[in-house]
């Protein structure tokens, strides 16, 4: 008898472990459907945009928030936060904080935007949904620096394949000590 009584404790614990990893495997669909109906969630969102540098580009997601829920919207490019950005919109123009900067004239800038949007029930409860899309900032005339580019390619790198020789022979005699 006095194996068995720790065994039935053990069941029971088990079975309170297994209860708790269901109802929170239910997750935030059935929490929500429990405080009132249908669970917020990202209805829309921009996808990826492609702009010329200089250019100005907006995105925007479009939440659907039940009653009792509030959302807030917080904007990040590159994985840094923009300050002063808290709407469900984001308008980003040349000279804005967070617009990409640098890069070489030819090069094309690519940044990550992505909108945390925490939601508060007024019962306590609290969750956060996430939108992500990129950024691709291409330079003026990107046609043009893609032709250089290629034909930098095409010229360049057969003449290092030809000079290999008399570089390695140079380095043999005249830098080897």
């Amino acid at each position: 008898m006095k194996g068995r009584a720790p065994m039935k404790h053990v069941k029971k614990l088990l079975a309170l472990l297994l209860a708790c990893v269901m109802a929170f495997g239910l997750g935030v669909t059935a929490l929500a459907a429990e405080l009132g109906g249908t669970p917020p969630h990202v209805i829309s969102h921009t996808q990826d945009q492609t702009i010329t540098r200089g250019d100005s580009c907006t995105f925007s997601v479009d939440v659907y928030v039940p009653a009792g829920w509030t959302a807030e919207y917080e904007w990040f490019i590159s994985g840094q936060r923009i300050q002063g950005a808290t709407e469900s919109s984001l308008r980003l123009s040349p000279g804005d904080p967070g617009y990409p900067q640098g890069g070489k004239r030819y090069e094309t800038l690519i940044a990550g935007i992505r909108c945390e949007i925490p939601l508060r029930h007024e019962s306590g409860t609290f969750i956060t949904l996430s939108s992500s899309c990129g950024l691709s900032v291409e330079p003026p005339m990107a046609w043009f620096w893609n032709i250089v580019r290629v034909l930098r390619n095409v010229v360049l790198f057969p003449l290092l394949w030809l000079t290999a020789p008399f570089r390695v022979m140079f380095y043999i005699f005249f830098a080897w000590e």
